[in-house]
């Protein structure tokens, strides 16, 4: 699978979550870090995953702060390209 991250981040016990959204009358209600916190649960419970790498768009503040209080480790340039470049070089027209 061709993922938005650099490789070398990468090993066989790694995870990736690709990128949330919540919609606009829904945050703040802590939707994104209740499913996040499910899913590592299951992660740690049920596989053999020892790093899980969260996308996370820089300019979202909020959630930046969110997951940097929580120990999460912020990856400075873990994607080679943008996002959005990314994305669009997927779509086939």
């Amino acid at each position: 699978m061709q993922l938005p991250i650099n490789k070398n981040l990468i090993t066989t016990n790694s995870a990736y979550l690709g990128s949330a959204f919540t919609i606009p009358d829904e945050r703040g209600l802590w939707v994104l870090l209740f499913s996040t916190s499910k899913i590592i649960s299951y992660l740690n419970e049920n596989t053999d995953i020892k790093t899980a790498l969260l996308v996370v768009h820089s300019k979202t503040k909020g959630a930046t702060l969110t997951f940097d209080r929580l120990g999460f480790n912020i990856i400075k340039k873990a994607a080679p390209k943008s996002l959005l470049y990314w994305f669009i070089s997927k779509i086939r027209i």
